[in-house]
């Protein structure tokens, strides 16, 4: 999220993805048709395998191999001029340390 929005409604947004993951987990088979109006594969099989693929546990907490992994992202886009270098936290939580 920008910056510029407040950790309080950063931790809302947070919170309601969360619960909206969990749902989905916890409920597969009541998001079938809304995912199926919007892909072109409408195999049960392969729509689960891509859910599966970018919707799981890392999406609740990426952990510290999470967090390095998004920081080299950012380092080499720095290093090849694509974003301007910035001292700022990536991570939101970490504004309030």
């Amino acid at each position: 999220m920008r910056r510029d929005i407040s950790q309080g409604i950063i931790s809302k947004v947070q919170s309601q993805i969360r619960k909206s993951i969990e749902f989905a987990h916890l409920n597969p088979s009541r998001t079938d048709d809304y995912v199926k109006s919007h892909t072109q594969e409408l195999s049960d099989n392969v729509v689960s395998q891509h859910i599966n693929l970018y919707v799981n546990e890392f999406s609740l907490e990426i952990g510290k191999k999470g967090e390095k992994a998004i920081e080299t992202l950012f380092l080499k886009a720095r290093e090849k001029g694509i974003l301007p270098n910035s001292d700022k936290s990536l991570f939101a939580c970490e504004e309030n340390d």
